[in-house]
Formats: C-alpha cells, sequence, structure tokens
C-alpha cells in the first residue's frame, strides 16, 4: 500500500518546477515559470527576478504554445477522490472536494469545514471560526481560521495556528514568561506544519517585505493551481495561507484601485435613510475575538472596504502589538506606511469635535473614520440602549423629542484610561446629532448610535481616513 507521501508526490505532479527557458518568435529566450493559464490568449509568467506579466501566446514559439497547452491539461487533469481524501487528511479538514478550490461555491466550502459567516457585504465575505482547543489543523492547533470571498468567489483562506494574540490565557501575567511561551509555541508548531506540508515534496523560500516591520519568511508549495503558503514568524505567528498563484506571485503587494474607480464606488455605499439617518454599508466585519486587537482588527476592516487585503495579525506585526493584544495607533500607521502607498492608498490624521457635521464631510464621501476613544461600561450601556430605543421610533422628530430628554436627566460620561480603544464612525444623523460607531466585536456591534456630546465625552481625539 503507497503511503500518504508517495501516493500525494504521484498525484500532484504540478508540484515540479514549472521554470523553462522560453523563447519567443524572433528566437529570443527568457527565464521564466509559468504563474497561471486559463486557455485564453495570453498566460501569465514570473521571470527569474520576481516580475510577474502577461505574455501574448503566440509570441511564444510553437514548442512553447504546446507546453503551455500541456502545463494548462496537467493542472486540469482529474484527481481521484481517494487522493482529494488522502490529501484532506493532510490538512485535517475536508477543504477540497476535488482538484479545484476556486470554482467550488464559497457557501459550499464553509459548509464542509464547518466555518460560520463572518461577514457579507456587496462584493466581499467571510467566514471565520475561533477553534476549540482540541481542534487540529496539519497536525498542530489553530487558533482562527478565515475563508475571504471576493465578488462571490473563494479568495483566500487563512490558517492562523501559535501567535502573540491568542497563545497565552489570562492567567499568565508575567511578560517574560508569556513571551517564552509564545515563542516555543511558534517553533513547535511551524516545525510540525512543515514537516506535514513536506509530503507535497520540495518547498520554494520566499521572504516579502510590503512594509515597515512586514517581513514574511515564507515556505510555499505548489499544488494543480493552487498555492499553499507557511509564515513562521519568531515571537508573532505561524499561519498557512491558500491563494490562486497569481495572487501569491504579487509576494505579498496589494492591488492598486484607481483613486476614481474607488471614489465612486465609496459614494455608492452611502445610504439617507427616511429618518435622515446616513450611514456608510457594505463595510466587511473582522471579529478580533477575544484578545487586545481592536487596532489591527479595526484596520484590516477600513483596508478591506478601501479594496485593499489586509490581514489582523499580518498588521499586529506591523504595529508592535504586544504579547495578548495592545496597539499604539500611530505606530501602527507608520509601520503600514509602505504597504498603503504600494495600493496607492494613505492614512491621513484629522482633528475635530464630534459633531454630527464634523463628521459628515467624510461619510457624505463614503470614507469611514477611525476614532480613539475610551470604550467605558457605561458608554457601551448607553450605546446599546439608544441603538435599541430609537429603532422604535420611525419618525425622527418623535425620536429627537425622546432624545433631548434623556440628555437633559444623562449624566456627562466620565472617561477612563484602562478602557483604551479604536472603533469606526460610519455614520450621521444631521437632525438628532447622533453618530453611528462599528466595533470588531461581531455582527452585533456592526452599527450602535450615541449622541455626538456623550461621545465627545470619553474621546481621545484621534481620527484617520484612508484618503483617496
Amino acid at each position: 500500500m503507497r503511503s500518504l507521501a508517495t501516493t500525494l508526490l504521484l498525484a500532484i505532479t504540478a508540484l515540479a518546477s514549472d521554470a523553462r527557458t522560453f523563447t519567443d518568435s524572433h528566437g529570443r529566450t527568457l527565464e521564466a515559470e509559468i504563474v497561471a493559464y486559463d486557455g485564453g490568449e495570453t498566460v501569465k509568467i514570473r521571470r527569474d527576478d520576481g516580475q510577474v506579466f502577461d505574455l501574448p501566446l503566440d509570441r511564444l514559439s510553437a514548442g512553447d504554445q504546446a507546453y503551455v497547452q500541456s502545463w494548462l491539461e496537467a493542472k486540469s487533469a482529474p484527481v481521484s477522490a481517494d487522493d482529494i481524501d488522502r490529501l484532506n487528511q493532510l490538512f485535517g479538514a475536508e477543504l477540497f472536494a476535488d482538484g479545484n478550490l476556486w470554482d467550488d461555491a464559497p457557501d459550499d466550502v464553509a459548509q464542509r469545514l464547518g466555518w460560520p459567516q463572518e461577514s457579507k457585504t456587496a462584493t466581499q465575505a467571510s467566514y471565520r471560526i475561533y477553534h476549540q482547543p482540541d481542534d487540529r489543523l496539519l497536525g498542530a492547533r489553530p487558533y482562527t481560521s478565515v475563508l475571504h470571498v471576493e465578488d462571490g468567489k473563494v479568495d483566500t483562506i487563512s490558517i492562523i495556528f501559535a501567535n502573540k494574540g491568542d497563545s497565552v490565557g489570562s492567567d499568565v501575567f508575567d511578560i517574560k514568561a508569556a513571551t517564552k511561551i509564545v515563542e516555543d509555541a511558534i517553533k513547535q508548531d511551524g516545525e510540525t506544519i512543515s514537516d506535514r506540508l513536506g509530503q507535497l515534496g520540495e518547498s520554494e523560500q520566499l521572504t516579502t517585505a510590503t512594509g515597515r516591520n512586514m517581513k514574511e519568511r515564507l515556505q510555499i508549495w505548489e499544488w494543480r493551481g493552487h498555492t499553499f503558503t507557511l509564515a513562521v514568524q519568531d515571537g508573532e505567528y505561524v499561519t498557512v495561507r491558500v491563494m490562486r498563484p497569481e495572487l501569491a506571485a504579487n509576494r505579498g503587494r496589494p492591488e492598486r484601485i484607481a483613486s476614481t474607480t474607488l471614489r465612486d464606488r465609496a459614494k455608492a455605499n452611502v445610504e439617507t435613510r427616511a429618518n435622515r439617518d446616513v450611514i456608510i454599508t457594505n463595510i466587511p466585519m473582522v471579529n478580533q475575538g477575544p484578545k487586545g486587537y481592536c487596532v489591527p482588527a479595526t484596520l484590516e476592516r477600513v483596508l478591506r472596504y478601501m479594496g485593499v487585503r489586509a490581514d489582523m495579525y499580518l498588521l499586529a506585526m506591523a504595529g508592535q502589538t504586544g504579547v495578548g493584544g495592545g496597539t499604539n495607533v500611530n505606530q501602527l500607521i507608520e509601520g503600514t506606511e509602505g504597504y498603503l502607498k504600494s495600493a496607492g492608498r494613505e492614512m491621513e490624521s484629522k482633528k475635530f469635535k464630534l459633531k454630527s457635521r464634523s463628521v459628515a464631510k467624510y461619510i457624505d464621501a463614503g470614507q469611514p473614520i477611525l476614532w480613539t476613544l475610551y470604550s467605558t461600561r457605561e458608554f457601551n450601556d448607553i450605546a446599546n440602549a439608544i441603538t435599541q430605543e430609537r429603532a422604535g421610533y420611525p419618525s425622527i422628530d418623535a425620536w429627537e423629542k425622546v432624545l433631548k430628554d434623556k440628555l437633559r436627566s444623562q449624566e456627562e460620561l466620565q472617561p477612563d484610561i484602562e478602557t483604551g480603544h479604536i472603533c469606526m464612525i460610519i455614520g450621521y444623523n444631521p437632525e438628532t446629532d447622533e453618530i453611528a460607531v462599528s466595533d470588531s466585536w461581531g455582527p452585533h456591534y456592526a452599527e450602535r448610535w450615541i449622541p455626538a456630546e456623550l461621545a465627545e465625552n470619553v474621546s481621545q481625539g484621534g481620527f484617520w481616513i484612508v484618503d483617496f
């Protein structure tokens, strides 16, 4: 009986390097490897210097054109059910139903993995699970897994193993002890997962650097149009990602969207309701989980809304988030400056007093505002109560009168430096001078309302937008 390693190596014929000396119709040569080809008029290739570009097929020699076609046939060859079962056993989950993950319906992938939906907008969706302690994927304990969807198609899968945010319990108070626990867990998980994925064959080594403190050292395996990457970041995290080869070929660099396109798209997300609420829709949710990752999780939400792929764990590394959480906002913004610039975006700091008219300029343009505050229990209790109560008043005039009575009897909120937090301002009402806030705590906190004058009581005064 064949071993798992032997079976997979026989089944995964495309794992062999696709590097080749291509010759064009004029006899010129080019060292490159195929990244992607779907049978069309161009083939995506990667030169040995890492540059990726589309090459018209008819510019290649007849022999190279035949090679490209045979490459496609090898990638498209059927995979037996037994081999798919063995591959899923390797991962410890029903990741594959057949030989192509990318044409599966996202709901079907999430259902067979058992990952619940986290977020759904007009163009994006995500399915995230925070795993149980006994769960195992690739032979190690996963902490959270997420499936990202773009334009109705499976985009990427990311599995986070040992990391500085999740791997230390609340009962560990000594920072040295906590750091040692994280470092040991990262080393162990990295070795375990590398050995497991090593059953697929030899890996490629690659280092990506997309911004200050955003360097990743990767092991990469290819299988039939699927790229598996393993990043083991000392003191930070272990993560496995599954993505299309053409996305992996960008080496972590984000795609650029023209500013005019982004402005039009953002403006189209602004909704004015019958009660005069003005709200930004289609902002994805990212649940930070039981750790202090409000800053990187909230920034991931804003970036994904702006069409920039992001990961809160990579952002936490860029912002030098501490063990268990806690990030300096300015440090994170500085750490991601290069990454944002490569996407054609930048973060701008703003200063104003919290009033509906102060935020209207940005909300009307479809730009969520990052806001630092003291998220006290009293603030959250009032936000929850007002959000629930105002929903029962379809007439803004009736609600405005009720709200004024409430504010007359409401004591001024007091800040508490132990409750530092960041969220987004995503809406306002010009009649009642309320603002809408959104927290990275799951769908129940996607939209809550609070009078601007009470929000000002607990504001830290930090505001940022992603500029067009």
